[in-house]
């Protein structure tokens, strides 16, 4: 599904959910390999995490922000891709929307 919108819409941003790596192990690099170009990191302080968890398997609950932050760039260095720090997110195909207003 990612790869067939990302092949449609070569201007959004799709995100690789923590859900996609609930259901394999490797489902965001997966993700990120196929088209998706945003991953959430998991910033949530430890102690309030349990009462975010909205499905089962979530990854990364036990992780302080820091090993997310780690944890993220190695996995997306597996993908092929690096992460980009100090970037405004949104879309260029949000920019041309908001330019045409």
């Amino acid at each position: 599904m990612i790869a067939i919108i990302r092949i449609m819409m070569k201007d959004i941003n799709i995100v690789a959910a923590t859900a996609l790596q609930a259901i394999d192990p490797i489902g965001r690099e997966k993700a990120v390999k196929i088209g998706a170009n945003i991953v959430m990191p998991n910033i949530t302080p430890g102690k309030y995490r349990d009462s975010y968890k909205l499905y089962d398997n979530k990854p990364c609950t036990d992780d302080s922000a820091e090993d997310c932050q780690s944890c993220l760039e190695a996995r997306i260095s597996l993908a092929d891709a690096e992460v980009i720090y100090g970037e405004w997110g949104d879309s260029s195909h949000y920019n041309s929307r908001r330019n045409n207003k």
